[in-house]
């Protein structure tokens, strides 16, 4: 029977990726699965936060010809001429607004061209005679933003995210200078970033991530000082990163990944000392993690995986206090892990997998209490594995595929409340199996093939009545979970208990 508290994580994980709105679902596991235990259902970090919302699960509907004929009617009945809460060209950009994006098609389209009162239409805010506002976020906008919008001379919210608007962004967005928030994620936008968004000095929060964005990022974009949140992820943007970011010395969050950037990661964005998080992952960066970065101390989030960064990882990093997730799984990363890690005391998860990364694990990540998620896979890592990882709390604990010697330790036994993940393949790991990993009573996946254990299974196995039996269906077993103990040196055959335990787990243990 699965304990109560793996109920409450995969619950936790299945409302926030499933049943939660877009700025509560939060980036935390990787894009795609590198192997089956890539993808596991770790439990989410302590105090964690979302600043990267997920894009609209609503499939996109096109406009349906009785919409579009509605729209036109609407439009070219209503008369802007006699509105007076705002000036006629305010009006007449609204009503531009609905035509182009389908607007009796929207969700919520309520008094839109049926009342003389603008501050009554839905999405729009009116204050001294001028429009200030107009959030009309997950509405089904469908179509191109139109011209004239810099008639808007007010507005100081424009959140249209998450609807299907396409074409090019606007120039003219840059003449408003009022503006503090340009929220446009998650559409078909397409084209370049119109240099002239950095003209809007009082601006806050630009978020255009999750469209078709192309070209460079402009550098102008480093003269809105004003700036706290910062999204271009996931688009196509390509081009260096400009050292101009690093004049942004208000920024709370910089997300420009998913991008085929090149270039090396510019040192001036150390200059981001309030940023608390930092998310440059999936480009094609290359060079060196700027040791500057160390001073960061803000930083709760760092994610930098999958790049081509080069180099060793800077022992500076480990002077961030607040780091909760570290991710640099990916690279080019080579030399050993900074023995100052273990500084990293609010570390909730650590992923290193698939770099070139060589000597010893630090004893020190032992001491790590938060520390629930540590990948260290594909590597080139020697010597043992310090029995003081026994002493922490992790949850996924995967070591394989690196050059580890040595007898598995006694102190792994240790994680019977936690270890759901425990993965030691491919390395030449030798003697028993120790007994006491009998005692791992929470794990669903246990990888122990490709070593050099020798003797009995231990006969404590029959405990792990969790761990996932071969071709079941079920969530998480269907990830590829199993217990997987071949190609080892373990005497044939099992006795029992543990052979008829291994005949149900790992029929092909041997």
């Amino acid at each position: 029977m699965k304990s109560i508290s793996r109920y409450i994580i995969l619950l936790t994980l299945l409302v926030s990726s499933l049943g939660a709105p877009a700025y509560a679902q939060a980036r935390s596991l990787p894009a795609e699965a590198d192997t089956p235990e890539a993808d596991s259902f770790e439990p989410p970090a302590p105090d964690y936060l979302s600043f990267l919302p997920a894009a609209s699960e609503t499939a996109y509907t096109a406009p349906t010809p009785a919409q579009l004929e509605e729209t036109s009617r609407q439009v070219n009945s209503f008369d802007c001429a006699l509105v007076t809460e705002v000036p006629v060209a305010e009006c007449q950009v609204l009503s531009a607004l609905y035509a182009s994006t389908n607007g009796a098609g929207w969700t919520n389209h309520a008094n839109w061209l049926e009342t003389n009162t603008i501050s009554a239409w839905y999405g729009v805010t009116v204050s001294a005679g001028h429009v200030i506002k107009l959030i009309l976020g997950s509405n089904l906008l469908s179509g191109p933003l139109p011209a004239g919008l810099n008639a808007l001379s007010s507005l100081q919210t424009l959140d249209l995210h998450n609807n299907q608007l396409s074409g090019a962004i606007p120039t003219e967005l840059g003449s408003l200078s009022t503006l503090k928030e340009l929220e446009l994620y998650g559409n078909s936008l397409s084209g370049t970033i119109p240099v002239s968004l950095g003209s809007l000095s009082q601006l806050t929060s630009l978020t255009l991530g999750l469209n078709q964005l192309s070209g460079s990022i402009p550098p102008e974009l480093g003269n809105l000082t004003n700036l706290t949140r910062l999204w271009l992820y996931n688009n196509q943007l390509n081009g260096s990163i400009p050292a101009e970011l690093g004049n942004l010395n208000k920024l709370n969050v910089l997300a420009i990944g998913i991008n085929p950037l090149t270039g090396t990661i510019p040192p001036e964005l150390a200059n981001l000392t309030q940023a608390w998080a930092i998310s440059i992952e999936d480009c094609q960066l290359s060079g060196a993690i700027p040791s500057a970065f160390g001073g960061l101390t803000a930083l709760m989030y760092l994610y930098l995986n999958h790049n081509q960064l080069s180099g060793s990882i800077p022992s500076t990093l480990g002077n961030l206090a607040n780091l909760r997730y570290l991710e640099l799984q990916h690279n080019q990363l080579s030399g050993s892990i900074p023995t100052t890690f273990g500084g990293l005391s609010q570390l909730s998860l650590l992923d290193l997998a698939y770099n070139q990364l060589s000597g010893s694990i630090p004893t020190q990540l032992g001491s790590l209490s938060h520390l629930t998620w540590l990948r260290l896979n594909h590597n080139a890592l020697t010597g043992s594995i310090p029995y003081q990882l026994g002493q922490g709390n992790f949850y996924q604990l995967d070591l394989g595929y690196n050059n580890l010697s040595g007898p598995i330790p006694v102190a792994l036994g240790n994680l019977s409340d936690t270890l759901g993940l425990l993965v030691l393949r491919n390395n030449a790991l030798s003697s028993a199996i120790p007994p006491e990993l009998g005692n791992l009573t929470e794990l669903v996946h246990l990888d122990l093939s490709q070593n050099l254990l020798s003797g009995n299974v231990p006969a404590s196995f029959t405990n792990l009545v969790d761990l996932c039996e071969p071709g079941d269906p079920t969530f998480p077993c269907s990830a590829g979970y199993e217990l997987n103990l071949g190609y080892n040196r373990l005497n044939v055959p099992a006795t029992e208990p543990p052979a008829s335990f291994l005949a149900l787990k790992d029929p092909n243990w041997y």
